[in-house]
């Protein structure tokens, strides 16, 4: 076997076979002496899925890891390390939940990393008790709080009010059939209470959450993205020269809340006022822009910095109308280096604290504004300026991070058991080979003919609730992540 089991890969087999493969690791996690983890999330991607990769990589010489993410409303897939696709162990629930727990027994796992529950059986909370062993909650967003995360009515715009996420709004975006059940955060406190560990990303997550559960005492701590950085590097000026334009990049999968109409409507003011500003997409919108805007599309997350340093933008803007908890685009364009210009919500105001070149605005602020202030930056500060670059001393910290403070000596303290073992006959009736989603290829048909002058136009006069809600019936992963596999799955075939 020539891999490392915990890159979540198969081991290597003259002659592969899924069930020597499920056989082979589950006996490569008998024998570590590593800590044994299980990552319990849901399956839809994004910030969420791109910290289990990322904390998985960034510790894998310490860590053997499986994950179970939720697979429709009643059934979870179990992978041997952190891939989403492939083979594993598929558990009906609740009717399985016995053998998932005979399973871990025998594996010895060890704890608990609960990413998210969004779409799981309640019966994955029993899992600590039942097994006796400690766990971790990371608070990725709000879902705890309340399921409609980012706090907006209809329109998309902020709800401003600290106590609204206590309960569902029902000025809110409609609520997913698969947590209709949520109930807000009297459902919940008695699993974050008991936790070992609450960890958030963020000092506002942490805030939060304190408003609705007092007694709980978050850990604050940056995904392992900011300690792999290390210090952010100096923010450069590049000046804008004459009769050129100020160049202004948003970053990623823009729907309404995070900001796509405010941007078009600001790409216009300024195309309509004459003012020497233009607008780069790096990623797209949750519908066709204007052609103000520039769009690049959706993008391989590896991809970003260089599509950044090819624009070469004078400032990265970032016009969200919700809180964010940690914000991964931001994170790029800080080891950019940058100029910075967001709106004040959520993590920004932490994260952005006296950087040099940044400029924070109020959310509420309207297109027409934006246009101006944005003008206003190309013709007092950028016109005429100097190349420079300027350090960021007074950085951002935290006292816990996760190459010092994740291992726990009780993660190692597990010995195995022979009570259970799985045998070919047991491993046929669990084994799941592909996570396709039939759903997701018509959901990519249909993206791709939007794009038609015809299909964008009679898209525009569907109500953005209706149009969320039938993106969700289809799937809750982000569109990139759902195109990110389709492209890889093709791939692996041509390989």
């Amino acid at each position: 076997m020539k891999r490392h089991m915990s890159d979540g890969k198969p081991p290597v087999f003259c002659k592969p076979d899924p069930l020597d493969q499920i056989a082979a690791w589950m006996e490569l996690v008998r024998r570590s002496k590593k800590m044994r983890l299980l990552f319990v999330s849901h399956n839809m991607g994004g910030g969420c899925e791109r910290h289990i990769q990322e904390l998985s990589e960034y510790l894998r010489g310490d860590l053997e890891i499986l994950t179970v993410r939720a697979s429709g409303k009643k059934e979870a897939i179990l992978h041997f390390g952190t891939r989403r696709d492939g083979i594993g162990l598929r558990f009906k629930m609740p009717g399985d939940y016995g053998e998932l727990l005979k399973l871990c027994k025998y594996l010895t796992i060890s704890r608990i990393h609960y990413h998210h529950l969004m779409a799981l059986h309640p019966k994955f909370q029993d899992l600590p008790e039942d097994l006796d062993i400690p766990y971790d909650v990371t608070l990725h967003d709000s879902w705890f709080i309340n399921p409609d995360t980012t706090f907006t009515d209809k329109k998309g715009c902020h709800t401003q009010d600290p106590d609204l996420p206590g309960r569902i709004c029902p000025d809110t975006s409609p609520v997913p059939d698969t947590i209709a059940e949520h109930k807000g955060p009297k459902n919940h406190a008695r699993f974050l209470y008991q936790a070992d560990r609450v960890i958030a990303p963020s000092v506002y997550t942490a805030q939060l959450y304190k408003h609705h559960f007092p007694n709980l005492t978050p850990i604050v701590a940056h995904h392992p993205d900011r300690e792999k950085c290390g210090p952010y590097p100096a923010v450069c000026m590049a000046p804008v020269r004459p009769g050129e334009f100020l160049s202004v990049a948003v970053l990623g999968a823009l729907n309404r809340e995070k900001g796509a109409d405010i941007l078009e409507e600001t790409a216009l003011q300024c195309r309509d006022r004459g003012f020497k500003v233009k607008f780069h997409l790096i990623g797209y919108g949750y519908r066709t822009l204007d052609k103000a805007v520039i769009t690049l599309g959706p993008y391989k997350e590896y991809m970003l910095k260089h599509h950044i340093k090819n624009i070469q933008p004078h400032l990265i803007w970032f016009p969200t109308l919700c809180p964010e908890t940690y914000s991964y685009t931001l994170s790029a364009a800080l080891e950019a280096g940058k100029p910075v210009v967001a709106s004040d919500m959520g993590t920004f105001l932490e994260r952005l604290a006296h950087r040099p070149l940044t400029w924070i605005k109020p959310c509420q602020t309207s297109g027409e504004a934006w246009a101006v202030f944005l003008n206003m930056l190309r013709e007092t500060v950028f016109k005429g300026a100097k190349t420079a670059e300027i350090v960021w001393d007074d950085q951002p910290k935290t006292s816990w991070n996760y190459k010092q403070n994740y291992k726990t000596p009780s993660a190692y303290s597990r010995t195995a058991t022979d009570e259970f073992r799985p045998d070919e006959k047991w491993i046929k009736e669990f084994i799941f080979r592909d996570l396709t989603n039939s759903k997701e290829k018509v959901l990519l048909w249909l993206l791709n003919i939007r794009f038609h002058p015809l299909m964008a136009k009679l898209l525009q006069k569907v109500p953005y609730h209706i149009e969320r809600r039938i993106k969700r019936w289809f799937s809750r992963k982000p569109i990139h992540e759902i195109m990110q596999q389709r492209q890889n799955k093709r791939d692996s075939h041509c390989d």
